[in-house]
């Protein structure tokens, strides 16, 4: 007697491994594209919001308000703070404007770093705007 012993479904359980293995190597590709698009959509985000940020400040600046007056510290929403408004609102803030001014004979340099994080602990600066402005 010729007896066959399941052969016939080997060729096949063999096909569908390949075939789950390849779905599963294209869905972690896809998974990691969608995950580095969020990343860099983040980033923009951030350097869009950073660099409306600078150059207010920098017109404000020019302007003549006192850097005391101006909105420089920011929550994870971008909702502007002055400092003393988030010491007393208690605001969790995740980014922060640094202001730099010198007088160069009758010019004022202006230097605006808007950081992630807060400077003293290592932030990365987003974006930095110079600018000049003459001083009668």
């Amino acid at each position: 007697m010729n007896r066959r012993s399941g052969f016939g479904s080997e060729p096949f359980l063999m096909e569908m491994l390949a075939v789950v293995g390849f779905f599963i190597v294209c869905a972690s590709i896809c998974v990691s594209v969608f995950a580095g698009a969020d990343r860099l959509s983040r980033k923009a985000d951030d350097l869009n919001h950073a660099v409306l940020a600078a150059q207010s400040l920098m017109e404000e600046l020019k302007s003549g308000k006192r850097e005391e007056e101006l909105q420089t510290v920011w929550d994870k929403d971008w909702k502007a703070y002055t400092q003393r408004e988030a010491a007393e609102s208690g605001a969790v803030l995740a980014y922060e404007a640094e202001i730099t001014v010198e007088m160069d004979d009758s010019m004022k340099q202006i230097r605006v770093d808007v950081t992630k994080g807060d400077k003293e602990t290592d932030g990365t600066v987003i974006y930095s705007l110079e600018g000049s402005q003459y001083e009668p």
